[in-house]
């Protein structure tokens, strides 16, 4: 769903690959291209987009509604502090990749 929101908003895809293996490892391997390269986003959509699209499982949101909450209140200009807190961290460790 992040991929979507992704592409939705930038009109590019988060990842590009030859089939579905090749983008996974593309997507463990190198995080996706900085969204702020192709539209201005707001920094709690921006940490919001960050953390539903983590590498690894565990950081990203754990259901599907608690992404979609998380979106609604990104494009409200207000995220809870927990996900400001966790998407920073995701920024700080998996950079958006140029």
């Amino acid at each position: 769903l992040a991929a979507v929101v992704y592409r939705a908003l930038t009109g590019r895809p988060a990842y590009v690959g030859t089939d579905r293996v090749a983008v996974a490892m593309l997507a463990r391997a190198k995080g996706p291209p900085d969204p702020r390269a192709h539209v201005s986003l707001s920094r709690e959509l921006e940490l919001v987009l960050r953390i539903g699209l983590a590498a690894q499982p565990a950081d990203r949101f754990a259901t599907a509604r608690e992404l979609a909450t998380a979106f609604e209140s990104a494009f409200a200009g207000q995220i809870s502090e927990k996900h400001a807190s966790r998407g920073e961290g995701l920024l700080a460790r998996e950079p958006w990749s140029r």
